[in-house]
């Protein structure tokens, strides 16, 4: 089946009665192929879940985002990248009074939204006088529309324009997991903290690829296997069934490696690890970070002391290993969560009560920090240069932290990793290892021929039409 969309963005100046009508096409994206791929033994098939079975439409293609910034046009760019901002979200069935501080959400429209005689899904946002408005004093306008699913037309691309955020509950807010259906684990080595070994999965290659238990964590009988005394971290490759079903697996044995290789650390970082394990270390991408040197605060916080160095590694995406010595970058202790430092690239970011800092470990004269923080990061796009966490989108490419109608357990402090590198939609945590999908994604393109500007003069509906084509 095929999908079409046309979208039509009707102003109405409300003192004059003038209309202007936009009317556009859009190109559809392969996001939904992504969201409802099987992924074999892990079984998240979203449509395991009732409310999505019965809801297909409004479930995965009833949030509206109102961007910007033109986006390419391609079927695989299905995240929205760094240096974008929202102008106006919507999400089917949510109304928003005018009284709302947050003034980037629009209303749904129930009594326009329809399923006409020949088939087609008429969906309709109106936004009042104070709602999405452009940023008039920096030459903002509205240049692209864009379908997502309703949760995360719901929780946006970041309240960057209002500066303001729902109450922070999940009566207010809403997660890009809650319509994943049942995730399932599955033992890949034997060995344990599973789910934070892994370096890298493929789809299209049947495989996982993790580091080695003993490599990574200090055992009492494998001391000598361990990074701090070997200076190496053993990395394996393993058949997996994740496109296929292979009978040969289960029943308590291990997967079949395929291939073994060993990365040299840095005889600053082994040193640093004084005989112990990395304190912090966690998936990025198709990356991998190590970092030790704090001091322990007790609880669940960890301490980077004032005017102190830590050791940070990361093993690229070819498996080689590079090593920074990272000042602290404020001028006094930074305390935080586990899983508020993390390595994209070539920024460290730590985000404590006082916000987020951002350095460039590669050139640590070059820092910024943003009076907004977030609770654990979570959702972490490196190619696209974004992050989301508890009521917040991070701009890793700009450097800035927006609130977000985001919410997730404040008791899960466990950082979630995109799971496999050819499907960006899917999505573990650190903990548990078990597989997600995330409704985080931009389902349509609409890059406007000619751009809106929104004023507070003016209210503005915004009509979607999807049609079907069932043949080829």
């Amino acid at each position: 089946m095929k999908i079409h969309g046309h979208s039509t963005i009707e102003l109405t100046n409300i003192h004059t009665g003038e209309v202007e009508k936009y009317e556009n096409d859009n190109m559809v994206t392969n996001a939904l192929n992504y969201y409802l791929q099987d992924v074999g033994v892990f079984n998240t098939s979203p449509i395991y879940t009732e409310d999505i079975r019965n809801n297909l439409i409004p479930r995965l293609l009833g949030g509206l985002l109102l961007l910007d910034t033109e986006l390419t046009e391609s079927a695989d760019n299905i995240i929205c990248p760094s240096g974008v901002k929202m102008v106006g979200n919507g999400a089917y069935g949510h109304s928003s009074g005018s009284e709302s501080e947050v003034t980037e959400m629009g209303t749904y429209d129930q009594v326009e939204s329809h399923w006409t005689s020949d088939g087609k899904c008429v969906m309709v946002w109106s936004f009042g006088t104070s709602q999405a408005n452009c940023d008039t004093e920096h030459n903002q306008q509205i240049k692209c529309a864009c379908l997502t699913s309703a949760n995360h037309g719901y929780i946006g691309e970041g309240n960057a324009n209002s500066g303001k955020s729902f109450p922070r509950s999940s009566t207010y807010r809403r997660n890009d997991y809650s319509l994943a259906g049942t995730p399932q684990g599955i033992s890949i080595d034997g060995g344990n903290y599973q789910a934070n070994r892994i370096l890298r999965a493929s789809r299209t290659s049947n495989t996982i690829t993790m580091i080695d238990e003993h490599s990574l964590i200090r055992t009492t009988g494998y001391e000598n296997e361990h990074m701090s005394e070997t200076g190496k971290l053993k990395f394996v490759t393993y058949k997996m069934p994740i496109k296929k079903l292979d009978m040969r697996f289960g029943a308590g044995f291990e997967y079949i490696p395929t291939t073994e290789v060993e990365v040299s650390l840095a005889s600053a970082f082994v040193t640093a690890l004084n005989h112990g394990n990395a304190q912090l270390y966690g998936k990025v991408g198709d990356t991998y970070y190590l970092a030790v040197g704090f001091a322990s605060t007790g609880g669940s916080y960890i301490r980077w002391n004032a005017n102190s160095n830590i050791h940070v590694v990361r093993i690229n995406s070819d498996n080689s290993a590079s090593y920074y010595s990272v000042a602290n970058p404020s001028d006094g202790n930074i305390d935080f969560i586990p899983n508020n430092l993390i390595l994209v690239g070539n920024v460290l970011m730590v985000a404590d009560n006082t916000g987020t800092w951002f350095v460039d470990v590669t050139n640590q004269a070059d820092v910024t920090h943003s009076d907004l923080g977030a609770g654990a990061f979570d959702l972490v796009y490196p190619e696209q240069g974004v992050a989301f966490g508890d009521s917040v989108k991070v701009d890793i490419g700009e450097r800035k932290v927006y609130y977000a109608n985001l919410w997730r357990n404040s008791g899960n402090n466990t950082a979630s990793y995109q799971f496999l590198s050819d499907n960006p939609l899917t999505n573990a945590y650190m903990g548990n290892g078990q597989l997600y999908k995330t409704t985080n994604y931009l389902a349509t393109i609409n890059n406007l021929q000619s751009p809106v500007v929104k004023t507070a003069e003016k209210t503005m509906k915004v009509t979607y039409v999807l049609s079907f084509d069932d043949g080829e």
